[in-house]
């Protein structure tokens, strides 16, 4: 039992190890002091905190030691952005500065952000700069494929109409002798 008990944990901390490998750690400072801490995941473009948004930017992060779980026993390292509440961008690292944005003006960029990306798909419809799907590119050969098969089943058919009214013809005249006789 002794010896299963370090494999249990060495196991545990393995399996949260691989779930924190593709997360953010990211702590939030408020006016007051106050601190909010929750994870991103790594394609994340953006995370929300007190009803602002704020810029993911893996370009920013910090290694921190992670001591809280089974991680008190087995401490891995994690990726961290710090962000603050007058800036929409993670502290620099390097320099701890950041930008003058505030996350509720750029709440409300996004919304023209949107409005101006909805607009430049239609006008890349329109332009028709999009990529073709190999049944979308098809379509005009399959379509004069098709206008050949059905010309050729016709013009094969001719002959065997005009047998057909031939043979018509003939019972009509034979029919019509008969009757004169």
């Amino acid at each position: 039992m002794l010896m299963w008990f370090p494999i249990l944990i060495l196991a545990f901390s393995a399996i949260s190890a691989y779930r924190l490998k593709n997360q953010i750690w990211c702590t939030f400072r408020r006016r007051d002091r106050t601190k909010i801490e929750k994870f991103a995941k790594q394609g994340q473009n953006r995370i929300e905190f007190d009803g602002g948004w704020y810029h993911v930017r893996p370009e920013r992060t910090t290694l921190i030691m992670w001591t809280k779980g089974i991680h008190a026993i087995v401490p891995t390292w994690v990726r961290s952005l710090d962000y603050r509440h007058d800036s929409a961008l993670p502290l620099d690292p390097n320099t701890f500065s950041n930008t003058w944005e505030t996350p509720e003006a750029r709440k409300n960029l996004n919304k023209q952000e949107d409005i101006s990306a909805f607009f430049q798909g239609n006008r890349t419809a329109l332009v028709g700069k999009t990529k073709q799907g190999m049944l979308e590119r098809l379509v005009p050969i399959l379509t004069i494929a098709g206008f050949l098969i059905v010309g050729y089943m016709l013009w094969r058919q001719q002959g065997q109409i005009d047998q057909v009214g031939f043979g018509i013809n003939t019972i009509q005249k034979m029919i019509m002798d008969y009757a004169a006789k």
